[in-house]
This record gives C-alpha cells, sequence and structure tokens, in this order.
C-alpha cells in the first residue's frame, strides 16, 4: 500500500503502480484479496469482487478464505466472493495452516477449508480463543490459558496466567508465580521459567528478547544469551525477518543474528523492523525502502507506505 495524497492505492517491490491511488480505506493484501472500504474487496488485478451476499462485517482474506458476516452470522468466502462455509456461527477466526476455529450454540469446531467440522471436547468451559498458529490455539478456561490442537483437543491445559503463540515449535508462558519461560507442544519446559517478560522467538533467526531484573536482551532457542557486540547500542528492538532494529549515537541500523551491525547505523528517522526482506525508511520528510544490504529499493519519495504482503499465485 502507498499513500499519494489522501487516497491509497498498491505498487509491486519495483515501484510498478497496481492499483492506482483512490481509495481513502484500505488495507494490505494479505493474501488474494485486500480490504478497499469496509467491507469490498479488490484482486491483484484492482477488480471489485462481487460478493454473493450483502457484507455487513468481514475479517482480512488468509489462505483463499475471508470470513464474512451477512447477518447475525459468520461464514467464509473465497476469492470469488462465494460463500463457501455457511454463515452460521457466532464467533471465528481466521485460518491458519488450513485450520480455523469457529463457535454457535452447538460448541466450539475446528474446521477445515472444507467446512468439515471436529467438535471440540469440553468447549463449554472455553472462554475465549484465538487463531491456530503451528497448529496450536491459545484458549482461556476459568481466566487461565492453554492451548488447543487441530483435533479438537486440550494439548497444554489451561494453567498459565498468559501464553504466547507457538513458533519455532516454543511459546512463551508465564507462570502462577509470574515468571516467563517456554514450552514445546507437548507442554515441557523448554527453557525454564525465570524472566519478567518475553517475546515470541523470530521464524527467521530463532531469537527471542527476555527481560530479566538487568534489562532486555537476547536468547536463541536453547536459552543461550546472544552478545550484542557494539557497547554504544543505547536502545535495540525485538528480532524480526532475521533482524532486528538498534539504535547507536543518536541512529539505526540492524543487527544480525550474531549480535554485530547488518546494516550499520545511518538513519536519522523513522524505521520499521523488516518484514517479507523489506523495511521502510523515512527520509527527508517521505517514505522508501530498502533491503538487507541497506540498499534503496525504492526511493524515499512517498507519503506512506505499508509492508510488502506476498500475494500467492
Amino acid at each position: 500500500m502507498f499513500k499519494n495524497g489522501a487516497k491509497w492505492g498498491f505498487i509491486d517491490i519495483k515501484g510498478n503502480e497496481i492499483v492506482k491511488p483512490q481509495y481513502t480505506y484500505c488495507r494490505n493484501f494479505y493474501g488474494e484479496l485486500a480490504k478497499v472500504k469496509k467491507n469490498t474487496f479488490i484482486n491483484i488485478k484492482g477488480e471489485v469482487i462481487k460478493v454473493e451476499k450483502r457484507i455487513i462485517n468481514s475479517h482480512h482474506c488468509f489462505e483463499g478464505l475471508a470470513a464474512v458476516k451477512s447477518n447475525i452470522l459468520w461464514g467464509y468466502m473465497d476469492v470469488n466472493g462465494k460463500i463457501v462455509i455457511p454463515q452460521k456461527y457466532k464467533t471465528v477466526t481466521d485460518f491458519n495452516n488450513g485450520y480455523a476455529i469457529v463457535s454457535n450454540k452447538e460448541g466450539i469446531f475446528i474446521i477445515d477449508k472444507q467446512g468439515n467440522e471436529k467438535i471440540v471436547k469440553g468447549g463449554s468451559e472455553i472462554k475465549l480463543f484465538k487463531k491456530f498458529s503451528e497448529e496450536m490455539a491459545v484458549i482461556n478456561v476459568k481466566d487461565k490459558f492453554g492451548f488447543l490442537n487441530t483435533e479438537g483437543a486440550i494439548q497444554i491445559e489451561p494453567k498459565y496466567i498468559t501464553v504466547g503463540q507457538f513458533e519455532n515449535g516454543v511459546a512463551w508462558v508465564r507462570t502462577k508465580d509470574n515468571k516467563v519461560g517456554f514450552v514445546d507442544k507437548k507442554g515441557v519446559w523448554v527453557i525454564e521459567p525465570k524472566y519478567i517478560a518475553a517475546s515470541n522467538f523470530d521464524l527467521k533467526s530463532g531469537i527471542a528478547m527476555v527481560r530479566t531484573k538487568n534489562g532486555w536482551e537476547y536468547i536463541n532457542l536453547k536459552g543461550e544469551t546472544i552478545p550484542i557486540k557494539d557497547s554504544t547500542i543505547e536502545s535495540f528492538k525485538k528480532f524480526e525477518d532475521g533482524v532486528a532494529l538498534a539504535k547507536s549515537n543518536g541512529l539505526w541500523g540492524y543487527l544480525s543474528p550474531d549480535g554485530n551491525w547488518l546494516i550499520k547505523p545511518q538513519f536519522d528517522s523513522f524505521v520499521t523492523s523488516f518484514f517479507n526482506d523489506y523495511a521502510r525508511v523515512k527520509k527527508d520528510g517521505k517514505w522508501g525502502v530498502i533491503n538487507k544490504k541497506g540498499e534503496w529499493v525504492l526511493q524515499p519519495e512517498y507519503k506512506f507506505l505499508k509492508p510488502f504482503y506476498i500475494v500467492p499465485n
């Protein structure tokens, strides 16, 4: 997404206009479709999708399906606007790795992309559920958090104050004594609970940020500390897309997983984390895009830019 004046449109990584700026409300292509206006979708050609039913509420399109609401209940439409999973659910999540969680008066179900249902065992006790991540979904039972698997069974008992999502096969969890550690998909400790706070492990680097009594630091999946090599660094962010933002002497750069500079500090204005191998940087009041070599892929000449998303073929 890019902004020209007050209107949004879409460009590719070469700066070619895919959709001319024409929308005041616009959201990214999270899949094959993007939302423009509140409940209108377009495809990568900029064509408005003719929807089978009038939509009064909708989610983004993930894995070729978007949750849509036409009355008081939710279902899912495909990229052609056809309702392919009936609108009969009170609550829904987006699809992830082929599965979503839905509920109605009959219970809570795991559904696949064909709409086949698996009843969630003990679903009447579940007060909250979130979308799947690595085939594990966060649930809340009696104000405690645990995880559900794609078979509709509770995989990790709800006994934690709060939890993160599974990334790289582990998730952070906060114990009843307010310590944070990491568990695997069987609920076994991979890294013992000893931290004040933590982030998810970045998928590409396998590094998480954790907070100790001495402040924030980086660790790998073995729980080993990743040292930051430059002592002049005054602040740093979590690893995303394999790299981490860090600030030294008032300038922003990017760290590699070994704690050295991947892109040396050189940006004095607004910068973002990397996503799909690109980061957005503001220079002289305009936004551009850099790659992981620090090279300008799009020159800073845009009023505003959003991250690049990969649209499935």
